[in-house]
């Protein structure tokens, strides 16, 4: 059992993998577990190599746990949903998280703060400050796996790539479920707002217009339809809540 399971998908960036790793090293200080999931049919030794090495590296005393699943291509939230259904079962985490391959965890203990959190205000979403959206947008975030499990995903299906961030925000902000952490900070290395960042063929095809279009209308319907209100009854009813 563990106390938080991060799912992270990947695809074409296994330079990333190496620094997120030490980073989860370095901040992480609840019983944390991993999971790299390689999105697509790319060699997945490329990312064999980069966990091998921070395992090799990786402190006697850490409390992080790696593990590498490769799947066929789902895209980065049927990747998502896919895997964090798995683990959850192998694992049997109280919190599941969701962060990029080109998120950095800076707060030492951010981990255990987000599970203390959760445990505090009961089954709910929390997310810190990821350095550009601040409060505006929950770019990496971390829900109480009964959540998850009562609506079946941890972002809606009909979504590609956008807008899961929305949805998390509109969800926990409608069922009253929500916590803003603005002293935890989780930065977004996305090359559209971080110096330095690079563009790649990942980037370009996710962040494409016809990408945001796309996803965007499908939200809309979700929306429309009737499909998020009726997510936020059932987490108003996991709290409890009228």
């Amino acid at each position: 059992m563990t106390d938080l399971l991060v799912v992270v998908p990947t695809r074409a960036r296994p330079h990333s993998v190496a620094p997120l790793l030490r980073a989860m090293v370095e901040t992480c200080r609840a019983y944390t577990t991993v999971v790299l999931a390689l999105d697509g049919d790319e060699a997945p030794h490329r990312y064999d190599e980069e966990v091998l090495t921070f395992l090799t590296d990786a402190p006697a005393q850490a409390r992080v746990s790696v593990y590498l699943t490769h799947q066929p291509r789902r895209r980065m939230i049927g990747t998502l949903n896919h895997v964090a259904a798995e683990a959850i079962t192998n694992f049997e985490p109280r919190v599941v998280a969701y962060l990029g391959d080109d998120h950095r965890p800076e707060t030492v203990g951010w981990d255990a703060i987000f599970c203390d959190v959760l445990a505090e205000t009961g089954p709910g979403l929390v997310y810190g400050d990821d350095g550009h959206q601040h409060e505006n947008l929950p770019t990496a975030v971390a829900a109480s796996v009964e959540i998850v499990t009562t609506l079946g995903y941890l972002v809606p299906p009909q979504l590609v790539h956008m807008y899961c961030d929305n949805y998390w925000l509109d969800l926990g902000r409608s069922a009253e479920a929500i916590t803003y952490l603005p002293e935890v900070h989780i930065t977004h290395q996305h090359p559209a707002v971080h110096p330095g960042g690079m563009w790649d063929a990942s980037y370009a095809e996710s962040n494409a217009a016809q990408r945001y279009a796309e996803d965007k209308a499908a939200y809309d319907t979700f929306v429309t339809s009737g499909a998020l209100a009726a997510d936020v009854a059932r987490v108003r009813a996991l709290r409890q809540l009228p």
